[in-house]
């Protein structure tokens, strides 16, 4: 699976191709309510915004595996893009510049959200 294919769609690059690899919708992951249209295309783009529900502070990464990453769109790409073409972990290491183990702890994290939400994966 080519995540790349999504992000030309959309035009909006890795970040856009994620939200959509992951299936998400833009609403509060702790109260469900669905983000205004104000404040929509500021949590698309990964700002922090505020839900006017339950008053928690979210992006779109919020309730994902990757909540708390503080790696770049890009980088956590490649690393989905390398499970889903079953790359070699140590290559996909090398090409995002961190240690093996957090690529195969990144996948192992993966499996369990794909397990427990049924999106489609690789």
């Amino acid at each position: 699976m080519q995540l790349c294919d999504l992000s030309e769609t959309i035009d909006l690059g890795d970040q856009a191709a994620l939200i959509t690899y992951l299936n998400l919708q833009p609403v509060c992951p702790k109260c469900q309510q669905r983000l205004s249209d104000r404040v929509f295309d500021r949590w698309r783009y990964g700002r922090r915004v505020l839900c006017s529900g339950c008053g928690v502070q979210i992006t779109w990464r919020s309730g994902t595996p990757f909540d708390g990453s503080r790696h770049s769109s890009t980088k956590l790409r490649r690393i989905v893009e390398g499970r889903a073409d079953k790359a070699d972990p140590v290559k996909v290491a090398q090409n995002c510049g961190i240690d093996v183990r957090s690529v195969k702890d990144w996948w192992s994290r993966l499996d369990v959200y794909e397990a427990l939400t049924g999106i489609a994966g690789a």
